[in-house]
């Protein structure tokens, strides 16, 4: 025993030792996955805010573009024909007035709409004085560069006295009649429409968040955007990483180092994104090594107590448990209390011991079955006997009516005599409807002498091919009783119809009286309800029922139809070829 309890001891180190191994594995995975995705999604809800609030602003400032190219008062001002001077300060107090009511007119460095001619033209903005003046002299520096969106971040082109960096954004103006190009609309917006968004944000050992227009990354380094022209590929696209399904989360082999990219829209062309060392996903390695440690003196501790545990609780009533068997198999039934301990094996013993005194009892019982055969076979020909001395019995009453001239008694002991013969004798579950229609004429002849002609008999079969359809033996007496004793006899007097019809694949056999009828209640009784209910013959009909779905499948079975104080129809519904029923 010591040895095998040394042996379970070192199996369950051995064990404790993989299950630690695999533990810290996973543990170190899930653990790693569990921070990456929180630094994505903390990173793409950052991303959101920022990606709101300037969307919000570039969306304002391309409604001001797009109303310069529609106005009426631009155009006016643009087509006008002789001297524009009045239609110019109409136009230029509109513009000015519309970029004053601009939620995002703070940023707006410079408004230029200038019509095609580049002699027409309106400026408004934060302009200040070291730039440029506007004249139809420089404003082909906007001009030349022709329709763009929002695709770039580039110098102020008429700043003289320091650089100034801008987003441009142009488009044109329209004919108010045929929609042709008449003018553009040139925006400079500066940059610190992005950068008064990226105030306060930040991400530990990170670079800031860089813009994208059209492709090309514009990264933020000593307050000035500058274009990031060193070599990406992206590696794969990560899915379930991040909330919103329009964030995109890439895989990124920069500069040889891998990353992970966290990429939001702000509007068509224009996007955000966050690049996130791979580093930053790592657990911290202080905390990782103290619950790490801690983890594995819990499993070695563990693992000792069960390994005392199971020789306690397992090893030893195994050993009992098998040496118990043993004596069984060499003939000791006697029963073994230490084994009924109080837990699962304290079952199995439990069970043991009752094996061992059912066996006996067993035994005893098989000596006292075979007493008993004798006198069973002494009563089965005893009731073999006694239905010989009955059917002699009835042909005798017969004979004895025949003589007398009592034609009635003897056409019911004829009728009584066949029925029991076949109720004793006929081995067969089913028969042709035609012998099941001559045991219920048998039964009726006793019934007509019983009611004094109060009770009609009516068959209608529609095909004489019906009467070989196999069904269940005396199938129609408990449905004829039934319409006797609950529908015609409280009525008095009435008429009873058997009928026969097919109906597709199937034999539709009813059994139909002009009584009192019944309730739907009551009919679901008789399918379905309890045995006790004593206003119907339950058991009978709900027997037949069962025989018939039993042998001929749910599709068969009985059907009840009524109509309370008109009829009551019961229909047995059963497969229409020879051989269809089992059994």
């Amino acid at each position: 025993m010591r040895t095998v309890k040394g042996q379970v001891t070192l199996m369950m180190l051995a064990y404790s030792m993989t299950v630690a191994a695999v533990v810290l594995a996973i543990s170190f995975y899930l653990m790693s996955v569990f921070q990456k995705k929180t630094v994505v999604q903390s990173t793409e809800f950052n991303l959101q805010l920022v990606a709101g609030m300037l969307g919000q602003d570039v969306a304002e400032l391309s409604a001001l573009a797009v109303w310069c190219g529609t106005n009426s008062q631009v155009t006016d001002y643009f087509l006008c024909k002789g001297n524009p001077k009045s239609y110019s300060l109409v136009a230029f107090e509109r513009v000015r007035e519309e970029f004053f009511n601009n939620r995002a007119g703070d940023y707006l460095q410079r408004l230029i709409v200038v019509d095609n001619t580049e002699s027409r033209l309106l400026q408004t903005g934060n302009v200040p004085t070291s730039s440029e003046p506007l004249t139809e002299y420089t404003v082909g520096k906007v001009v030349e560069e022709g329709y763009h969106g929002w695709d770039r971040i580039t110098l102020s082109p008429y700043y003289t006295q320091f650089s100034s960096q801008v987003m441009t954004y142009s488009a044109p103006v329209y004919h108010p009649v045929d929609r042709t190009h008449i003018g553009m609309v040139y925006l400079a917006v500066e940059t610190s429409v992005i950068t008064d968004k990226l105030k306060g944000y930040s991400i530990p050992d990170g670079p800031m968040p860089c813009i994208w227009f059209e492709g090309t990354k514009y990264k933020l380094e000593g307050g000035k955007f500058i274009i990031d022209e060193g070599f990406e590929e992206i590696i794969g696209i990560e899915s379930g990483e991040a909330i919103s399904p329009s964030t995109v989360v890439e895989r990124v082999k920069a500069d040889g180092k891998m990353i992970t990219r966290v990429k939001m829209r702000i509007r068509n062309g224009m996007h955000i994104s966050q690049d996130i060392p791979n580093a930053g996903f790592m657990p911290d390695a202080g905390n990782w090594g103290a619950l790490m440690f801690a983890a594995l003196l819990l499993i070695f501790a563990v693992a000792w107590f069960v390994a005392y545990m199971l020789d306690k609780d397992v090893s030893k009533p195994v050993a009992l448990l098998k040496k118990k068997v043993d004596e069984l198999a060499k003939g000791d039934f006697s029963q073994d209390l230490s084994l009924e301990t109080n837990n699962e094996l304290g079952e199995v013993g439990r069970g043991v011991n009752r094996l061992a005194k059912e066996v006996v009892v067993l035994m005893e019982s098989r000596i006292q079955d075979e007493k008993n055969k004798k006198d069973l076979e002494y009563r089965m020909l005893q009731s073999q006997v006694n239905p010989h001395f009955l059917y002699n019995t009835l042909n005798s009453i017969k004979w004895m009516a025949t003589i007398q001239n009592a034609s009635g008694i003897a056409e019911m002991a004829t009728a009584l005599s066949r029925l029991l013969r076949t109720i004793s004798k006929d081995p067969r579950r089913e028969v042709p409807l035609k012998e099941n229609l001559d045991l219920l004429e048998d039964y009726m002849v006793i019934q007509k002498y019983r009611y004094g002609g109060a009770i009609k008999v009516k068959y209608s079969i529609e095909d004489e091919a019906l009467l070989k359809v196999m069904t269940p033996l005396f199938m129609l007496q408990p449905l004829a009783e039934n319409a006797i004793f609950h529908g015609i006899e409280p009525k008095g007097a009435g008429q009873i119809e058997i009928s026969a019809k097919r109906e597709g694949p199937y034999a539709l056999i009813s059994v139909t009286d002009d009584g009192v009828g019944m309730s739907q209640e009551t009919i679901e009784k008789v399918l379905r309800g309890k045995e006790e209910d004593g206003k119907i013959r339950i058991v009978g009909i709900r027997n037949l029922d069962q025989r018939i779905k039993n042998s001929c499948g749910e599709g068969c079975g009985l059907e009840i139809e009524s109509e309370e104080g008109q009829y009551t129809r019961i229909t047995a519904r059963l497969p229409a070829g020879k051989e269809a029923c089992g059994d």
